[in-house]
C-alpha cells in the first residue's frame, strides 16, 4: 500500500489476529524519529501499542493461561498439603516404632 498502512488498518489487523491466534507478546519494530514529522508517527506508534495491550488483555488466551496458572497453583498448594500429611505421618510411624506408643491417641 502507497504510504503504508493506515492506523485504523493496523489495529483492525492486529485485533483480527489476536482472535484467531493466540498471543503473548507484542513489539513494535523500525520507528524512525529522525523521519517523524511533528511527532505524528510517535503518538502512532504509542495509540497503536497502547490499543494492543488492551486487546491482549482482555484476549481469551490469556485468560485461560491465567486460569491454568491458578489451578496449577491451586493443585501445588494441595500436593503440598498432601507431602506434609505424609511427613506426618512418617514421623508418627518411626515415633511408635521407637517408642512402643501412638504420637496422637485416638479417642
Amino acid at each position: 500500500m502507497p504510504g503504508g498502512l493506515s492506523y485504523r488498518l493496523v489495529v483492525d489487523l492486529l485485533h483480527s489476529l489476536n482472535k484467531k491466534a493466540d498471543i503473548y507478546g507484542f513489539n513494535l519494530v523500525e520507528f524512525a524519529p529522525e523521519k517523524d514529522i511533528n511527532g505524528l508517527g510517535a503518538l502512532t506508534a504509542a495509540r497503536i501499542v497502547f490499543n494492543m495491550i488492551g486487546a491482549l488483555a482482555r484476549s481469551e488466551s490469556l485468560l485461560k493461561k491465567a486460569d491454568f496458572k491458578k489451578e496449577n497453583h491451586k493443585l501445588s498448594e494441595r500436593n503440598n498439603r498432601i507431602e506434609e500429611c505424609g511427613a506426618v505421618c512418617k514421623e508418627a510411624e518411626i515415633f511408635k516404632d521407637q517408642t512402643g506408643s501412638e504420637l496422637l491417641e485416638s479417642g
